[in-house]
């Protein structure tokens, strides 16, 4: 009886020990309905995960979500990493994929307005509105010219932005300050890339007006040879 014993607990000892080495990980799997969308516009993740009883879903704009199948929309341009963790028990897998929200594009060409040669390693900021550009305050994004002036800059909210340009030996400060329009972009729209031209006065060494945050000050004196206001690039 005893030998018989032993091999019944032997025997349930084996399950027990397949049945923990059988144990299935899950397969964290998705795929969104769209790759590519606008803002607002909305999209269902199909779960296609395997062996996972928790969802955990990280849109990358600060939303979360722990449905099975969620639906979500972005509202700004740009690209977002969504990330799912698929959880059972002490195992989880985790899966990406990235989604683009088109936006507007802004492609735009930098010359000095006297003799109209391209100023490259310039550094473009954009502001929403002129008071901004005036203080200084709230830039929204940054990027510099390359070797031919032009700067191009992505996920934009369509309308129109202002400008500040900076190189050590130019900048648009004068121009913008006798007519904002001198700073303006055109209006960018939504998929669109909108291609332009605005002009830099020369001034020796200006990385000392940079150097530091100042208030702009309008100048009546100032009487730039000639105002030039941003036109489509051809």
């Amino acid at each position: 009886m005893k030998k018989f014993g032993f091999i019944i607990l032997g025997i349930l000892g084996l399950v027990l020990i397949l049945t923990s080495c059988d144990v299935r990980r899950p397969r964290a799997d998705f795929e969104p309905t769209k790759y590519v969308v606008e803002p607002y516009e909305e999209i269902v993740f199909q779960n296609y995960s395997s062996y996972a009883d928790i969802y955990d879903w990280d849109f990358g704009d600060g939303y979360y979500s722990s449905v099975e199948e969620p639906a979500h929309y972005f509202t700004r341009p740009g690209k977002y990493t969504v990330q799912l963790t698929a959880v059972n028990g002490d195992y989880e897998d985790v899966c990406y994929v990235d989604i683009e929200v088109v936006g507007a594009t802004l492609d735009v060409q930098v010359l000095e307005y006297y003799d109209e040669y391209a100023i490259s390693g310039a550094k473009v900021i954009l502001y929403r509105t002129y008071a901004d550009w005036l203080d200084q305050r709230n830039p929204l994004i940054e990027a510099f010219t390359n070797a031919n002036g032009i700067a191009i800059i992505d996920y934009l909210d369509p309308g129109y932005y202002y400008m500040d340009i900076w190189e050590r030996n130019h900048n648009n400060e004068q121009l913008g300050i006798r007519d904002p329009a001198n700073v303006r972009t055109l209006a960018l729209v939504m998929g669109r890339v909108t291609q332009m031209t605005t002009y830099v006065d020369y001034v020796p060494s200006s990385s000392s007006l940079k150097s530091r945050p100042v208030e702009r000050q309008k100048n009546p004196n100032y009487e730039p040879k000639l105002i030039r206001i941003p036109h489509e690039r051809k």
